[in-house]
């Protein structure tokens, strides 16, 4: 969950005015870990800012997964992520999406021949 940054101030603060971070936790319904994150951002950066997000979309058409696939039929999932410059798991999603595809393509193929 995202908190805007005066929130995460007013949270801050009150740690800050003596209360304990379990019970501040408790109070603000945070995660175990989400003040101690906060502490560490504004450590680090010297702000409670939202960090940006270095994320850039990975865009490859099926085809290309699927020619990979043919001419690398032991290929590993990390050796996938590799090719196409994502995570394991996006190679692992990817995948799978595939297999889901092809197989309601074969059962709408099958349906379609017993009608």
């Amino acid at each position: 969950m995202s908190y805007d940054k005066k929130f995460r101030e007013s949270v801050l603060k009150h740690v800050s005015e003596g209360h304990s971070k379990e019970s501040t936790r408790k109070l603000f319904g945070l995660g175990k870990n989400t003040i101690a994150d906060w502490e560490k951002l504004q450590a680090e950066t010297g702000s409670l800012e939202k960090r940006k997000l270095d994320r850039k979309a990975s865009i490859f058409k099926s085809a290309e997964l699927n020619d990979y696939n043919e001419k690398n039929p032991n290929a590993l999932l990390k050796d996938i992520a590799q090719h196409f410059g994502i995570t394991t798991d996006g190679a692992y999603y990817k995948e799978k999406r595939m297999y889901e595809l092809l197989y309601k393509n074969e059962a709408l193929k099958n349906w379609f021949e017993k009608s």
